[in-house]
């Protein structure tokens, strides 16, 4: 479950600039795109601060359950291998290591 404080944060994380969206035409242009592009009603970026508003930390529990598939994630770790591979063994889960070739 999300904490009420975590949801507070990405809430205002998500409101707070909202409006830096639309500050220039070429923003404007770029909002108008979207609308278009994916069918939006017209009113789509007015309703977007109020709805985030709303959403509690059951309509996130809801989404996630839906829509977060924990068995086909991947986690990408960038980090010293002597340090992190016990761990990540410990997790149960296939490790596999890159060695890049600069």
């Amino acid at each position: 479950p999300v904490a009420a404080d975590e949801l507070d944060r990405a809430r205002s994380s998500l409101t707070r600039g909202y409006v830096k969206n639309f500050e220039t035409a070429a923003h404007l242009v770029r909002a108008m795109a979207e609308l278009a592009r994916f069918s939006l009603p017209d009113d789509t970026f007015d309703r977007f601060v109020p709805a985030i508003g709303q959403l509690t930390e059951a309509d996130l529990l809801h989404a996630a359950r839906r829509y977060v598939r924990p068995d086909a994630c991947v986690a990408v770790v960038v980090g010293d291998a002597a340090k992190c591979r016990a761990g990540l063994i410990a997790l149960g889960r296939e490790v596999v290591e890159v060695t890049p070739e600069f």
